[in-house]
């Protein structure tokens, strides 16, 4: 280190690790001369984190939304840490969102529920079978299995439409002004969708899809 490092060009005050990790910097001279900014102290200072960040290594405490994404991905290598993670994270409407605004996830997503739709079948054909473990397909068990695959693409091609339409309208309303009559209209409606959104989750958690008086009244309403 005392080779890679003259007399004359080390910084005062600066520390032996910050020196050793910006040895390798082709540029080391003249960037140790250039502390950051740390936005904690508001000073233009140099620190281990500060000095590995400039030469794109690993910091030991993330600070920019880049290395808390790598620091995530890092904790949750094992599949059960990463699908519990996935789930605690898409509980979060605003999360759930953003995520289904990109095209790979959603997509993959979507394979997830009709790949996890296609074993629930598995599963329930699977309670008939005969003395020998052969498969008894009755006609009527197939159909029911049909209806429901149909359905259930239908209620994702539903809540998809929605999702897209809203991400496709939303970001133009930015500047626009309505009218007191408008934003009532406009309030009515979205008491409707969370209401509808509500039954949904009822029906697919519980297979009760009646309407109480309430909700069918509000979504009589026009």
């Amino acid at each position: 280190m005392a080779a890679r490092w003259p007399a004359e060009q080390r910084q005062e005050g600066v520390s032996f690790e910050v020196h050793r990790i910006l040895a390798g910097a082709e540029d080391a001279f003249e960037l140790i001369r250039q502390p950051p900014l740390n936005e904690r102290t508001g000073r233009h200072q140099w620190n281990g984190d500060a000095a590995k960040r400039a030469v794109g290594w690993k910091t030991d405490i993330p600070v920019t939304a880049q290395e808390k994404v790598a620091a995530i991905r890092d904790l949750a290598q094992e599949e059960t840490v990463a699908a519990q993670a996935a789930c605690d994270l898409l509980r979060r409407p605003d999360v759930a969102f953003k995520a289904m605004r990109d095209r790979e996830a959603r997509a993959m997503v979507n394979q997830a529920q009709f790949d996890q739709a296609e074993a629930d079948e598995e599963d329930f054909e699977d309670d008939f079978t005969d003395e020998d473990d052969e498969p008894f397909e009755d006609p009527a068990t197939i159909v029911r299995g049909f209806h429901r695959s149909m359905e259930f693409t239908d209620l994702i091609g539903v809540c998809q439409g929605f999702i897209a339409g809203a991400s496709r309208l939303v970001p133009k309303l930015r500047g626009r002004e309505f009218s007191e009559s408008q934003l009532k209209t406009v309030e009515r409606h979205l008491e409707k969708i969370r209401a509808t959104a509500d039954w949904i989750e009822t029906a697919v958690s519980t297979g009760k899809v009646d309407l109480d008086e309430a909700l069918a009244q509000l979504l009589r309403d026009k």
